[in-house]
C-alpha cells in the first residue's frame, strides 16, 4: 500500500475504529487508478476483519498464487483470528512469504505479520519487521511493541519520531494517547483530551469510547467510565472489550452480581479467548485445585 491521498478518509476511519464508515466511504469511490483500487480493496478487507467478519474475508479472497500477496496476507490474518487455520500453518506461511524476495517488501504482508507476532507476544519477530519503519503505521506499531517490552526510553524516542513526521496525524494522536495510558503515567488526563478531541471530530466509536473509559478508570472516575462504556454498548451489544471493561467498572461500583454475571456470560459467548475470561478461568482452576488439596 502507498497511502494514496484519495483514501485518506478511509484510512482515518479505520484507525479510529469506524470500520463500517470506512467501508461505506470506499464503496462510494469511483474512477480510481488501478493501484489505488487495489489499495482500497485491502483497506476494505482490513475493515471487515476489524468487524470480526472473518469468514467473509476468507471466502472472498483466494489463496492461490495468482492472488496479490497483500490480499493473501489479509486472508491469513482472518484465518488466524478465526482459528480457521492452525497456528503452525499460519507461522509457516508467514515465514515462507517473508523469505521470498518477491513478497518481502509488501507493506500489507509486513503489517499482517507484525500484527500476528505482536498478538503472540513474539517481540523478536515483530521487531525484525518493524525496526526500519517506512510508514507511520509501522512507527505506531513499534510504539506498541516497545510498550509491551516496558522500554519507556524507546517508546518516547519513537513517539518523538512520529511527531516529527506528522504531529497532527490520527495515528500519532492515538499513539500518544496509548503512551499516556502506560503504567505509572502522569499524563492520563492528556490521553482523555486526545480521545475527546477525536470523538468531537469523528464521533464516538467503540475504540475511542473504550479508550476514554480506560483512561477514566485509571483516574478512578468509574461512573464516568461506565457512562462511556454504556454509550459503547448501544453501538454494539456484544463488543468484547466493552463487555470486559464493564465487568471491571461494575465491580468497582459494586453493581449487582447478576449484572456482572450477565456481562461475563456475554463475554464468554462472544470471545472465550479474551484475556479477562482466560484470567478468570485460570484463577478458578487454581482455586479448585487448592480447595481439592485441602480435602
Amino acid at each position: 500500500m502507498s497511502d494514496a491521498e484519495e483514501l485518506f478518509t478511509v484510512r482515518t476511519y479505520f484507525w479510529i475504529g469506524n470500520y463500517q464508515g470506512a467501508i461505506n466511504e470506499a464503496n462510494g469511490m469511483t474512477k480510481l487508478k488501478p493501484a489505488v483500487v487495489s489499495e482500497k480493496d485491502e483497506w476494505v478487507y482490513r475493515c471487515y476483519i476489524g468487524l470480526g467478519q472473518f469468514s467473509l474475508v476468507i471466502g472472498e479472497i483466494s489463496d492461490s498464487s495468482s492472488t496479490p500477496i497483500g490480499k493473501r496476507a489479509l486472508r491469513l490474518l482472518a484465518a488466524y483470528y478465526d482459528n480457521y487455520e492452525p497456528k503452525e500453518s499460519v507461522f509457516s506461511k508467514l515465514q515462507e512469504w517473508l523469505s521470498d524476495a518477491a513478497f518481502s517488501q509488501s507493506r500489507t504482508l509486513k503489517t499482517v505479520a507484525a500484527t500476528i507476532y505482536l498478538n503472540e507476544d513474539n517481540h523478536k519477530e515483530a521487531f525484525k519487521l518493524l525496526k526500519d519503519p517506512q510508514h507511520l503505521e509501522h512507527h505506531a506499531m513499534l510504539v506498541e511493541l516497545y510498550l509491551k517490552m516496558f522500554r519507556a526510553d524507546l517508546v518516547e524516542k519513537q513517539l518523538k519520531v512520529m511527531k516529527g513526521i506528522d504531529e497532527d496525524a490520527v495515528l500519532t494522536m492515538l499513539a500518544t494517547a496509548q503512551v499516556n495510558l502506560a503504567p505509572n503515567s502522569t499524563k492520563i488526563q492528556d490521553a482523555i483530551y486526545i480521545y475527546e478531541e477525536l470523538i468531537d471530530k469523528y464521533g464516538g466509536t467503540l475504540f475511542l469510547l473504550n479508550g476514554i473509559a480506560v483512561a477514566k478508570m485509571q483516574m478512578g472516575l468509574f461512573e464516568e467510565a461506565e457512562a462511556a462504556l454504556q454509550d459503547s454498548l448501544t453501538k454494539n451489544t456484544s463488543d468484547a472489550d466493552t463487555l470486559a471493561n464493564l465487568i471491571v467498572v461494575s465491580q468497582h461500583l459494586d453493581r449487582p452480581q447478576e449484572v456482572i454475571n450477565r456481562y461475563l456470560s456475554q463475554l464468554r459467548a462472544k470471545a472465550p479467548w479474551h484475556d479477562l475470561v482466560q484470567s478468570l478461568d485460570n484463577f478458578n482452576q487454581s482455586f479448585d485445585r487448592v480447595a481439592a488439596s485441602l480435602g
